[in-house]
């Protein structure tokens, strides 16, 4: 059985309507004050999704995986790397799945690109947009739309210790919700560009890739859902006895985001 932390929420909402889709049995905390929810929880859900607000994230995931429990993380995954290792570490420890839900690695258009772009490739070069007009958060726009780029980038090319980056906002820094420009160089050979915000008439996703010997794109169609794509691929695994974990993916990711702005 599955427990949604934080089910009150727009996405906690998302998580319930899915699950229900997918026949697969739930029980919602929507308030930390759902203390009999939170009981159910502990006690019988075999794997906790968590969409609170993340600068709980470590909280709520910490004790799941401490009691044996598979965690499902909404992004950003926690507000510092060093949360994200400790996950990863109990997870291991108690072989246990610790996944990330970065939506966009189950678009069936980004894995057909991961697919055809082995990053044994080389000199690749990354060009990813993600803007909107909202909602706006109580974080960092940069940590709300960026770690879904830079997870793509990442998946892809993992990032090594060779690593140079810089960010911009387009306005200031102050300006949580704004629009930020991202450049990153690592690996001495692979370059990405981010541009990604919360000030543009209309949702926007777009992700490239050029390698010497071939030019990939996508163009995010929307209509397609990858919440219900990623929790069977989850229910699946767990049902075959398996795991899945993407912590080092986030630890990459929340490594690069720590360094330009805090979380909050």
């Amino acid at each position: 059985m599955f427990g949604v932390i934080g089910g009150g929420g727009r996405f906690g909402q998302r998580y319930k309507e899915t699950l229900d889709a997918l026949n697969y049995k739930w029980v919602a905390a929507n308030s930390r004050f759902d203390t009999d929810q939170f009981n159910e929880i502990w006690k019988y859900c075999d794997t906790v999704c968590i969409v609170t607000p993340p600068d709980v994230h470590f909280e709520y995931a910490k004790k799941a995986l401490e009691l044996g429990k598979n965690v499902i993380l909404e992004k950003p995954a926690c507000s510092t790397s060093q949360e994200c290792k400790t996950l990863n570490e109990i997870a291991i420890k108690n072989s246990v799945s610790c996944l990330v839900n970065y939506s966009y690695l189950w678009h069936p258009e980004y894995q057909k690109i991961k697919k055809e772009c082995p990053s044994a490739e080389g000199y690749l070069k990354f060009w990813s947009v993600g803007y909107g007009s909202g909602p706006k958060r109580n974080f960092s726009a940069l940590w709300d739309w960026a770690s879904h780029d830079l997870a793509m980038i990442f998946d892809i090319a993992p990032l090594c210790s060779d690593v140079f980056f810089s960010a911009t906002p387009q306005k200031s820094w102050k300006d949580w919700n704004g629009n930020f420009d991202l450049t990153i160089k690592w690996c001495k050979n692979n370059w990405a560009s981010v541009k990604c915000g919360n000030e543009f008439p209309e949702k926007k996703r777009s992700f490239s890739v050029h390698s010497p010997c071939k030019f990939r794109e996508f163009n995010v169609d929307f209509s397609i859902k990858t919440l219900p794509l990623m929790l069977h691929e989850f229910k699946t695994k767990l049902d075959k006895k398996q795991t899945m974990n993407n912590m080092n993916l986030a630890i990459q990711v929340t490594s690069v985001l720590e360094k330009i702005t805090p979380l909050v």
